[in-house]
């Protein structure tokens, strides 16, 4: 039961941040706070890792790091489809920096409590 959950809301939330990342987001209010969607990035790639691998976390370790090369190249395919599906939107190498530190952020979250987990 709890496995489909995580299941649900990993799914859930990749199909969230696909769309949110190739919606035109011109209609949101704009924080003017500068480079501050480098922390959005940031922080949407560590929950969207932090979902799947929790999800992953009692399988082998190959499927567990398949899936950190899997949201990496996610993450990176996504920054650099981004203006070529919705003009509106723009590439820039940072935002992928920041996609790929927050999905190792969430590894090294999930790998943590998995070892504090297990010696408890």
């Amino acid at each position: 039961m709890i496995k489909s959950i995580n299941l649900g809301l990993a799914i859930l939330y990749s199909i969230l941040l696909l769309y949110l990342s190739f919606a035109n987001l011109d209609q949101i209010p704009k924080v003017e706070v500068n480079q501050i969607d480098k922390f959005y990035h940031l922080v949407a790639y560590f929950i969207l890792a932090v979902l799947w691998l929790f999800y992953f976390r009692n399988q082998k370790q190959s499927i567990f790091y398949n899936c950190v090369i899997t949201l990496i190249v996610l993450g990176c395919l996504i920054e650099f489809l981004q203006n070529r599906i919705n003009p509106s939107r723009a590439f820039e190498y940072a935002d992928m920096i920041s996609n790929v530190f927050g999905i190792i952020l969430g590894t090294i979250t999930v790998k943590l409590w998995i070892k504090v987990k297990s010696t408890a």
